[in-house]
């Protein structure tokens, strides 16, 4: 018991000495009472308050003026000292009027404006009309107008109804409120079981669509197989061709000769070819720098754009920046291939260095240059006529594969 937490050193610069006083005085009370030092000598209780009081309050005690030596170690006669210290003079009038104008604050509990109540009547020395005057002012001060009114019907209301019938009005509004927040689809449904039971089928309608405006099917809700799908139509994602709003633009078989070329449609000619002799096809292929990475390339002259594939493009170091394009990819059975963006590369053949466009796609065929761009490398390069003298060495030299068709 000896252990007990004692009160802590008494606060003498508060602006509210008189209160924290006497809290601090019943907190010292209740450590004497706990550690039995209430049955010891007085000198020893007055040692043990001077010890919890602080260093200030000790430097007060010693100014204190006792009748003798015997007085200055008597705890009564030291806490009267002390309180005549730390109390203001009271005055009484104006501590009636912060009584008589207590009124309940909005968001007080009852509970609390009673205690608040007590506080005030005990300075104001009101002797046997405390009770009476608690009373009176609660009724007058309350919030809650109906409750003042109820209690002002009852003839022989004494204060402890009055605080009953508050607190029992305040836990009644209360239970009402948690009623009124349960309204209520289960009352809906004891008193209306088949408009539930219509509810819950219209609730399990909602989560199945029947056609849906994505891909055209039937399905249950967040399981659309349109999914981050890409349209074949316009090449967007989340919807099928079927159901796609984009006007169908025709597409056109490209070749050398032809002007009905689309202006985001580009033809490939060779991408997805696969029946092409291997050995011819290697002589076609050339790698070629782009960037600071060597690329194997396919020359392709009836390809209208560069291509990367989207494995190659990957590996480019440095990798080059990837934009948003609106050109279409096909190859001449119409068949469109999926793209994700473009990209500028450097290319260099010998010391020739191009930059040039490219469309990224997935694909898994060859990384391929264009006519445009084998051009501008020196890969390949255009013949515009033959000349005579030319065709008389070609015939001597493959005179095998002229006859009389031939000439």
């Amino acid at each position: 018991m000896e252990f007990l937490p004692h009160a802590k050193e008494l606060n003498f610069s508060s602006d509210n000495l008189g209160q924290e006083w006497e809290t601090w005085k019943n907190q010292f009370q209740l450590f004497l009472q706990a550690t039995e030092s209430n049955k010891k000598p007085e000198k020893v209780k007055t040692s043990i308050l001077l010890t919890c009081i602080g260093n200030e309050g000790r430097k007060i005690y010693y100014t204190f003026n006792f009748e003798n030596d015997e007085e200055k170690l008597n705890l009564k006669k030291v806490i009267e000292k002390f309180d005549t210290h730390c109390q203001p003079r009271k005055n009484l009038t104006f501590l009636t009027y912060q009584f008589l104008t207590c009124k309940q604050k909005e968001a007080q509990r009852f509970d609390e404006y009673v205690t608040e109540l007590r506080q005030k009547a005990n300075k104001c020395e009101f002797g046997d009309l405390t009770e009476r005057l608690i009373k009176d002012i609660l009724i007058c001060g309350a919030h809650d107008g109906m409750l003042r009114e109820r209690m002002l019907r009852e003839p022989s209301l004494d204060l402890q109804k009055a605080i009953q019938a508050g607190l029992s009005a305040e836990e009644t509004k209360r239970h009402s409120k948690i009623m009124a927040a349960c309204e209520t689809e289960s009352i809906s449904t004891i008193r209306n079981p088949k408009k539930n039971k219509m509810l819950s089928k219209v609730m399990l309608k909602r989560e199945w669509i029947e056609t849906c405006t994505y891909c055209a099917g039937s399905h249950q809700k967040g399981n659309c197989p349109a999914y981050n799908k890409n349209c074949t139509n316009c090449g967007k994602k989340g919807h099928f061709a079927r159901v796609c709003r984009t006007k169908k633009k025709k597409l056109y078989n490209v070749g050398h000769n032809s002007d009905h070329v689309e202006q985001n449609q580009f033809n490939m000619d060779a991408i997805l070819k696969k029946n092409v002799d291997a050995l011819q096809t290697e002589k076609w292929k050339v790698k070629i720098r782009g960037n600071e990475t060597l690329i194997n390339f396919k020359i392709d002259t009836a390809a209208e754009v560069n291509v990367l594939p989207t494995k190659i493009y990957r590996n480019i170091e440095p990798k080059p920046k990837l934009n948003k394009t609106s050109i279409k990819l096909t190859v001449y059975n119409c068949t469109q291939i999926p793209k994700i963006g473009s990209c500028v590369t450097q290319l260099q053949n010998k010391n020739i260095k191009v930059r040039s466009h490219f469309i990224v796609a997935n694909t898994n065929a060859n990384a391929v240059i264009g006519a445009e761009t084998a051009e501008e490398l020196g890969l390949i390069k255009r013949t515009y006529e033959i000349n005579k003298t030319d065709i008389e060495a070609l015939k001597e030299k493959y005179k095998d594969c002229f006859g009389d068709i031939g000439k």
